[in-house]
């Protein structure tokens, strides 16, 4: 949900964009001692088959530009996919009346040998990454974990713009994103446009929304009292924008959040039961040496509400962005 500017992958180190793309892309252009083929010399294998002079200066056009295509920004990626359709190459690759890729699309993904490269290659990208929730949804992890000596992905990949139309952007890295097998199920395979739908890596998707619940409902916790189910159910504010209608829709964020009234009324209880200078006792409290326990209200919010408070930590833990806007709401938290 956050837009991603930078990373400490698991090893603790520091990646900026720039870093990871260039080990990505020695990654994908590195000759394996097993008799690894490059998808470069895939697309060479492709020019020696019986294509039509159409596919042939589609596959040479791949081959010049691959170096480019793996590290193309989403802006450029779908200027690429624009200008193609133009041209008529998106059309040699898709057949758009029986909705499936043709055997040359087929080919193509093939070469750029994305299977593979999930297999193996691309949990070494998600170990660099550590983006630990899904980048849609907010509500499920996306961890890499290590056993047996075997480094495991427990999350998929997924393509902005779909492979199945655009088996050139499969292994390009802005194409990539971590979500979970949910979200990644659930999303259609429609042609992406980024002024419909945010794209994690380009725009910050949780500064279009807030969680709130119903009126009635906040009323009532705020004084204590009890709620009703339906006066806990948190929906997102202003829903009237098309990227955030689109988002609803696609991932089910209604009925996701809508599971969790238990968290919401735990919030507004922690809120309700801290609010007459609660934070401010526990600011006071010492150890057996003298010293505080808690350095600031910062530290105290983040024990009261179980999971991160700063927007910028909304990626390290599931359900952030939920939990923070309940917070701010309840009072739990200062704005």
């Amino acid at each position: 949900m956050r837009k991603i500017n930078g990373f400490i992958g698991v090893d603790g180190i520091s990646y900026s964009w720039d870093d990871i793309e260039t080990w990505y892309l020695n990654t994908v252009n590195q000759v394996g001692s097993n008799g690894y083929k490059t998808p470069k010399m895939r697309l060479d294998e492709i020019l020696l088959k019986n294509l039509t002079p159409e596919q042939y200066r589609f596959i040479e056009f791949l081959n010049s530009e691959f170096d480019t295509i793996i590290t193309l920004k989403p802006d450029m990626q779908s200027k690429l996919i624009n200008r193609l359709e133009r041209l008529g190459c998106n059309q040699l690759l898709f057949d758009y009346n029986t909705n499936e890729t043709t055997q040359f699309g087929k080919m193509v993904l093939w070469a750029f040998r994305y299977k593979e490269f999930r297999d193996n290659k691309l949990v070494l990208l998600a170990e660099k990454q550590n983006i630990k929730t899904c980048l849609y949804c907010n509500s499920q992890y996306t961890l890499t974990i290590e056993q047996k000596n075997e480094k495991l992905a427990m999350f998929q990949f997924d393509h902005f713009f779909p492979k199945s139309k655009y088996p050139y952007l499969s292994i390009s890295l802005f194409n990539l994103i971590p979500a979970c097998p949910s979200c990644n199920l659930n999303k259609s395979a429609a042609f992406y446009k980024l002024d419909r739908f945010v794209h994690p890596f380009v725009e910050d998707f949780h500064k279009l929304f807030e969680f709130k619940i119903p009126n009635r409902g906040h009323i009532k916790l705020l004084q204590g009292e009890m709620a009703l189910k339906e006066e806990l159910k948190p929906f997102l504010y202003p829903s009237n924008s098309t990227k955030v209608k689109n988002y609803i829709k696609e991932f089910r964020l209604t009925g996701i959040y809508h599971r969790h009234t238990d968290i919401v009324e735990e919030i507004y209880m922690t809120a309700y039961a801290y609010k007459n200078k609660g934070k401010e006792a526990l600011l006071d409290l010492v150890n057996e040496n003298g010293r505080k326990i808690f350095n600031s209200k910062e530290e105290i919010e983040r024990l009261l509400l179980k999971n991160f408070t700063l927007e910028e930590d909304i990626n390290k833990r599931p359900l952030s962005k939920f939990m923070q806007d309940m917070a701010k709401q309840s009072g739990l938290i200062e704005r």
